[in-house]
């Protein structure tokens, strides 16, 4: 038997009946609720030192991440008795997957080009499938708009309040690092967090996101996309479209935010809505 100790959160046993025991508490069948992909997430946070894990747990709470005070407490350092608000299995869960996709993003090549960089398979391949579920659910409201005079509306999700929300989603905590990873967390601030759903109807302005040079924009594609569906981001210098950049899966795009872009026309040919979660950050270096 395989046995796998998570600090002093959780060890999970592999047999031909996996199961995952919680401290000193019931033992849970694994496969009747985590998949494949979360077990090897568990099994990359049992790689790490005890010190190591209190370490990123400690990052969590410094960065604002009040809410899991007490369950950090309790389950990860052992400073004090388990409460039924407390849920180590969740929280391993959630730890184990940002671990697992900041290490997988951390792998993948940045490539640079015109002050835009760029990075493909950011996430493993099961993950970029369940972010693209995912982003289909949301409720979309048809209220965002390119520019002031615009009166073309899009589709949209805003994540509020941002920091949260993206401190609290693995995904984008992963997206979240890389972007600090490339702009060298040089003051640094997360302002808006959301997601677009745009369609061939869709009638897209150039504009900048900030007035600012050193903010940054931070867009990533969830689903799969076929070029000629078209809906490229297109890139502008003194009135004039410049580059484009094709939005196919599992691409990060991170540029500054003063530069004047915009998204071509969608094909009616496109079977599904053009996705991109974008987040925008303020003060921070130039890439």
């Amino acid at each position: 038997m395989d046995a796998y100790r998570i600090s002093r959160l959780a060890r999970v046993s592999a047999e031909a009946d996996l199961h995952l025991q919680i401290g000193d508490y019931a033992a849970a069948h694994v496969e009747l609720i985590i998949s494949a992909t979360q077990l090897d997430g568990l099994y990359t946070l049992a790689e790490l030192s005890e010190e190591d894990l209190d370490a990123l747990v400690r990052e969590r709470l410094d960065q604002g991440d009040a809410a899991l005070s007490a369950l950090v407490e309790s389950a990860v350092l052992g400073r004090g008795p388990h409460t039924e608000d407390t849920d180590p299995l969740g929280y391993a869960f959630a730890l184990s997957r940002w671990l697992e996709l900041k290490r997988c993003a951390e792998r993948a090549p940045v490539r640079r080009r015109d002050a835009v960089a760029m990075i493909d398979a950011l996430f493993p391949e099961p993950a970029r499938h369940s972010i693209d579920a995912w982003s289909r659910t949301l409720p979309y409201r048809r209220i965002d708009i390119d520019t002031p005079d615009a009166r073309d509306l899009h589709w949209i999700f805003t994540m509020t309040p941002a920091t949260h929300y993206v401190r609290a989603t693995p995904f984008l905590r992963a997206i979240d690092d890389a972007v600090r990873g490339l702009a060298g967390d040089d003051g640094l601030t997360l302002m808006r967090a959301y997601i677009y759903a745009g369609g061939s109807a869709d009638i897209y302005r150039a504009h900048r996101d900030s007035d600012v040079e050193a903010d940054l924009t931070a867009i990533y594609y969830p689903m799969k996309w076929d070029d000629h569906f078209g809906g490229e981001l297109l890139f502008y210098d003194q009135g004039e479209p410049r580059w484009a950049v094709a939005p196919r899966a599992n691409r990060l795009i991170v540029f500054n935010g003063a530069r004047e872009h915009r998204i071509g026309a969608i094909s009616a040919s496109a079977d599904r809505s053009r996705c991109s979660i974008v987040l925008r950050y303020g003060a921070a270096a130039g890439v």
